[in-house]
C-alpha cells in the first residue's frame, strides 16, 4: 500500500504541474532513516528470512519492531516541520503502539487469511505462525481496533483483484506519503488554484 500511495502521489504531482526534478532534490534530512525502516519492514516478506526470523520468538519480535519503528520515528523527528511527515509519524506511532502491546507482532484479522487473490506465500506462513512481525487476532489481542482489520478492495499492477487489510496507522502513513510526495514536487497548477481561491 505504501508503494501505491507513492505512485499516486507522483501521478497527482505530475498532473498538477509538479516537477520530478524537485522530488529528486528532496529537502529532507536523514532520508536513510525512512529507507531503512521500509527495507527492514520488507524482510519478513522473503520466505526463507521470515522462517528464520520466526525462531527469534517474542524478544526478537519486540526488537524487530523497535528497530523498524525507531527508524521511522527518527526520520519524523528530524523532519517534523512538515504536516505530511507528522501524519506519517502519527501512523507509525499507532502501529508501534499496537505492535508492542501484542509482543512485537501486528495482529491481523483471521479473515485476511486466504482473502487475497492470488494467494500470497505470507498468508500460509502467517496461518502457521511463521512470520515474526504478524499474528492472528484472538480473544487476548490488545488494542484490536488498531490492528490490520480494515478491508480495502484493490487491484494490483496486473489488474488482479486483491484485498488489503490495513490498520488505522497504515492509512495515516499512506496519506502522509502521498501528501509528502505531492508537496515535494511543488505542483504549480495546484498552487495557482489555491492562490486564486484565496484571492477571491
Amino acid at each position: 500500500m505504501l508503494f501505491d500511495a507513492a505512485v499516486c502521489g507522483l501521478l497527482v504531482g505530475i498532473l498538477a504541474g509538479g516537477s520530478f526534478k524537485r522530488l529528486l532534490e528532496m529537502p529532507l534530512r536523514h532520508l536513510w532513516l525512512l529507507v531503512g525502516s521500509v527495507l527492514v519492514s520488507q524482510l519478513p516478506r522473503i520466505t526463507f528470512i521470515a522462517v528464520a526470523l520466526s525462531h527469534l520468538g517474542t524478544p526478537g519480535a519486540v526488537c524487530f519492531a523497535l528497530v523498524r519503528y525507531g527508524l521511522l520515528l527518527g526520520f519524523v523527528a528530524v523532519n517534523c516541520r512538515r504536516v505530511s511527515v507528522d501524519i506519517i509519524g502519527a501512523g507509525g506511532a499507532l502501529n508501534m503502539l499496537v505492535t508492542l502491546a501484542n509482543g512485537g507482532r501486528m495482529p491481523v484479522v483471521a479473515s485476511a487469511i486466504g482473502g487475497s487473490s492470488p494467494q500470497y506465500a505470507e498468508n500460509v506462513l502467517l496461518k502457521s505462525g511463521q512470520i515474526l512481525n504478524y499474528t492472528l487476532t484472538n480473544a487476548h489481542t490488545r488494542l484490536a481496533f488498531l490492528c490490520d482489520r480494515l478491508e480495502i478492495p484493490f487491484y494490483d499492477w496486473l489488474l488482479r483483484r486483491v484485498r488489503y487489510y490495513l490498520s488505522i496507522g497504515d492509512i495515516l502513513i499512506a496519506v502522509g506519503v502521498f501528501l509528502l510526495i505531492v508537496a515535494l514536487m511543488e505542483p504549480k497548477r495546484l498552487k495557482k488554484r489555491i492562490r486564486t481561491k484565496s484571492g477571491g
